[in-house]
């Protein structure tokens, strides 16, 4: 059910207080931005979930973990997208952009490597980032590290104001309009350093993706192509293997 923008900007004032604050666009009206609540349907008592308990720090819901369940293949495939970025390059110094961060399944393993202040995370979805800074963050301690995680359904990514050194889109882009994906890759082609890498995976195969997208035009240059294992996720439904393509920004 959509969130109206009442709801939206009371539920930033309450996250204000978090010790990771959520970004916003500057001057961008909150009713601008398509926002969405929980659909937990694995629960009877689901309406009754989503009313906040008085004084409670943390949503009922997403103490039960409810955003685990949200993304079609289970929470696990986070450790094998953060193998990959590890495989391929990535380290603790990096800038990483994660392009439709969510609550963090990629994040988490990301940030606790990472350098403090050097992950960045863009999603449209409020109700996810609520759970990132007021359960997943402390949950697993790493507050300290400073993420970045901004609220944005026009990937607006040089809102952060930097270069990043890589950016990963993990099926984003294959569940946008083709107009809209077409924006991500130009926008990231755009925050990427030279020599910068940009990751576009999904699951391995997609009807919608069968081949990697043509990026030449925006200076990406396709360099490396790979089909990973997810050992865990064997049998699992959605499969167990991600297709992935490597860019390299070219020199300005």
């Amino acid at each position: 059910m959509p969130s109206s923008p009442d709801d939206d900007r009371a539920l930033l004032d309450r996250l204000g207080k978090a010790a990771v604050r959520i970004e916003t666009v500057a001057g961008r009206p909150l009713q601008d931005l398509a926002s969405y609540d929980w659909r937990d349907t694995t629960r009877p008592d689901a309406a009754a979930a989503r009313v906040r308990a008085e004084g409670a720090t943390v949503d009922p819901q997403i103490l039960d973990e409810v955003h685990h369940r949200q993304y079609g293949r289970p929470w696990a495939l986070g450790k094998y997208l953060f193998d990959f970025l590890v495989e391929r390059g990535l380290r603790p110094g990096d800038r990483l952009l994660d392009i439709g961060c969510g609550a963090l399944r990629l994040g988490l393993p990301a940030i606790a490597y990472l350098d403090r202040g050097t992950y960045f995370g863009v999603d449209a979805h409020l109700k996810s980032l609520e759970a990132a800074v007021t359960y997943e963050l402390p949950l697993h301690g790493l507050e300290h590290k400073q993420p970045r995680l901004l609220w944005d359904d026009e990937l607006a990514f040089a809102h952060f104001r930097t270069e990043f050194d890589w950016a990963v889109d993990f099926a984003t882009s294959l569940h946008l309009p083709k107009d809209a994906a077409a924006t991500l890759f130009r926008n990231a082609a755009a925050v990427l350093r030279p020599g910068g890498r940009l990751l576009v995976g999904n699951g391995r195969g997609s009807k919608r993706r069968s081949s990697a997208p043509d990026l030449g035009e925006l200076g990406l240059e396709l360099v490396h192509e790979q089909v990973q294992s997810c050992l865990l996720l064997t049998g699992h439904r959605a499969g167990s293997e991600n297709q992935w393509y490597e860019y390299v920004r070219a020199e300005r």
